[in-house]
């Protein structure tokens, strides 16, 4: 689950960050993320982030309305899954008979999740609160 629960004493605005393998991401067929378009809106893409495991494209989804103390948002993300062409051989992903080369070998993709919020006072909208965040939270 990729969720956001308010534990505070005041509504807030809530925008969460996915962060997917570049080199995957970059190809379109190697991973698909789909958000809960319901409850979410996407602003694709925020740029990129550095993990041990190597480059990821950052995208980040914000909350549509103001999340009230102790409720909390939907799953962001409702299905995550790899293509049905891409394969583990050797010790390396490959798709379609082409190896990834830069993606850190191991047998799993990680897909990393950070969220943001601001309390929702003096804000006419989730859009007018989280402008106030410039970058992602793995920004260098």
């Amino acid at each position: 689950d990729a969720r956001v629960k308010n534990t505070g004493k005041n509504a807030a605005y809530v925008q969460m960050y996915v962060a997917i393998p570049k080199a995957m991401d970059d190809v379109k067929a190697f991973i698909v993320v789909d958000a809960d378009s319901e409850d979410w809106t996407i602003r694709a893409p925020a740029g990129t982030a550095e993990f041990a495991d190597g480059t990821y494209n950052v995208y980040m989804y914000r909350y549509k309305v103001k999340l009230e103390p102790g409720t909390e948002t939907s799953n962001v993300i409702t299905a995550a899954y790899m293509a049905p062409e891409l394969d583990y051989q050797n010790g390396k992903f490959v798709m379609n008979g082409t190896v990834i080369e830069d993606y850190i070998p191991g047998e799993k993709i990680e897909i990393y999740v950070a969220a943001q919020a601001i309390q929702a006072d003096g804000f006419n909208d989730y859009d007018a609160a989280l402008n106030n965040f410039t970058t992602h939270p793995w920004a260098n």
